[in-house]
């Protein structure tokens, strides 16, 4: 089971509303960044069976699948401390690990050290066919296409969107959107305070557990 913890949609915390000004005046031009900072890298995936995401100060995350036993894996960071921070991937046993953290080889001034808060960075991942996929974000957007085995997507602020198939999924969010198109599914979904729009599909032979508390909820067919 996993658990899901949710946190009082009255308070905002200070550094996600920093965030957003942040990345709403970089995008106008009117907030001064330098050259983004991306990164490519190429990971054998042949004995990887999960991916875990810890998507916390990512704003959007990525993925698609492929007929390869390779994972792409592409980063981009904006913002004046950039260069302090990078995506790292750690593999143990067969699961791989995805974070943003700060580059231990380099340091922010103590008047700078909350600059992490406004570092907008994305995370775009193509990866085999049918491996779990599990991330958790703060104020991170995900989006999901293509064929997985087990999908967990837990959000605060951003929305959910997958179009594939999964052979189990379980979705939730406090704020955004969750909108599926998918193939054969028994769809048990909940939204507090949004609303809920489900089709009815004539298999089920997979399970969609989705929950929302302020967003609202779509699963159509998959054309």
């Amino acid at each position: 089971m996993v658990s899901f913890i949710l946190i009082r949609h009255d308070y905002i915390r200070p550094w996600i509303l920093r965030f957003k000004v942040f990345f709403i005046l970089a995008c106008c031009g009117v907030y001064p960044i330098s050259a983004q900072n991306s990164f490519d890298k190429h990971i054998e995936a042949s004995d990887i069976e999960r991916i875990v995401i810890n998507g916390n100060q990512i704003f959007s995350i990525s993925v698609s699948t492929h007929n390869s036993k390779n994972i792409t894996m592409r980063s981009t960071i904006d913002g004046e401390y950039q260069e302090e921070f990078q995506i790292t991937n750690t593999k143990q046993n067969q699961i791989l690990y995805l974070k943003l953290e700060q580059n231990p080889f380099m340091s922010i001034p103590d008047d700078k050290r909350n600059a992490h808060k406004v570092v907008a960075a994305s995370l775009n991942l193509v990866i085999p066919v049918n491996l779990d996929i599990d991330i958790k974000s703060d104020i991170g957007s995900v989006e999901l296409t293509g064929n997985f085995k087990d999908i967990t997507v837990q959000l605060f602020t951003g929305f959910c969107k997958i179009q594939g198939q999964a052979k189990a999924a379980l979705i939730n969010t406090v704020d955004g959107n969750i909108d599926i198109k998918t193939l054969n599914a028994e769809v048990i979904a909940n939204s507090t305070y949004g609303s809920t729009e489900i089709e009815t599909f004539p298999l089920k032979t997979t399970v969609w557990r989705l929950k929302s508390i302020y967003g609202n909820i779509s699963v159509k067919k998959q054309e």
